[in-house]
């Protein structure tokens, strides 16, 4: 795990994605995932993908790499390789405005990231440009500010809408209920045909 790649990453999706039989799909990434899912819209193609949405995601400008956009503390544990952050700076990073029973939930969910991934340099030049997006704004995100994440949909090459959610970097803990509205739209407004 220590070497993991970008690559193997868009393999992996890929392939579960092709185990599942989807010819078409509306690809949904949190955080690291803004460095895997052009890769997998490149290897699909715009013709499987009907949309991405991507959730307070980390979108390094193209040939760079995640380290280069952390903020300073972050970025000292990350520089350090890392695999498993103190507790407290998990707290911090990851559950702000939580209740203590999201937040039990949230620590007890993490597990040690690869430390390769965030140093390896991206390149998007496959993405098609022509798939629709949709950000997910976290307001309250330790990890992402939002004037990172505005940055990262520049990087991206912009957005087609960009949702705010009042929330923590772990929106899937901290807000289910608004995070599981703003996808269940996305997800109604597939056409039937596809």
């Amino acid at each position: 795990m220590r070497t993991l790649t970008i690559a193997e990453c868009v393999d992996a999706v890929v392939g579960q994605i092709e185990q599942a039989g989807f010819d078409y799909v509306i690809l949904v990434g949190h955080s690291l995932a803004g460095i895997v899912i052009p890769g997998v819209v490149a290897r699909l193609g715009a013709r499987r993908v009907h949309e991405i949405v991507l959730l307070a995601c980390n979108v390094p400008p193209d040939g760079k790499n995640v380290v280069s956009t952390l903020i300073p503390p972050v970025r000292f544990f990350a520089r350090m390789n890392i695999d498993r952050l103190p507790a407290w700076m998990a707290r911090w990073m990851f559950c702000n405005g939580m209740t203590d029973q999201q937040r039990a939930l949230s620590q007890s969910l993490l597990v040690p990231e690869s430390p390769s991934i965030v140093h390896e340099p991206v390149d998007r030049s496959r993405m098609p440009t022509d798939v629709p997006r949709t950000w997910i704004l976290t307001l309250r995100d330790h990890v992402l500010a939002v004037e990172d994440q505005r940055r990262f949909i520049e990087n991206l090459g912009g957005v087609d809408e960009v949702i705010e959610l009042d929330t923590c970097h772990n929106a899937m803990i901290s807000e289910p209920a608004g995070l599981a509205s703003i996808l269940l739209r996305h997800r109604a407004e597939v056409p039937a045909s596809k």
